[in-house]
């Protein structure tokens, strides 16, 4: 190990902090693109969220519409069989 000069230990530092540096920025490039796939893993979630609870809804609403129907039909079918109301032919 001989001696070393000034301008060595300084290029040598120099490389150190460009690496620590470097090394930083990779850091934080790799939390923003885990933040950015976080928010958009949730906001791909809140729309199958929201999605479904509107298909939900729906459903809900279509088979309301349907069960309206055969209650109505059921109605009239009573109607006709009790004489109230003359068979549509």
């Amino acid at each position: 190990m001989g001696v070393r000069s000034v301008r060595e230990l300084e290029v040598e530092e120099e490389a150190e902090e460009g690496k620590e540096e470097e090394e930083e920025r990779r850091k934080r490039r790799a939390r923003r693109k885990s933040r950015r796939r976080r928010i958009e893993r949730e906001k791909v979630e809140r729309e199958r969220t929201i999605g479904g609870l509107l298909n939900a809804e729906e459903g809900a609403e279509g088979g309301h519409r349907e069960v309206m129907v055969w209650t109505r039909h059921l109605h009239d079918l009573f109607q006709t069989i009790s004489g109230v109301k003359s068979h549509p032919d």
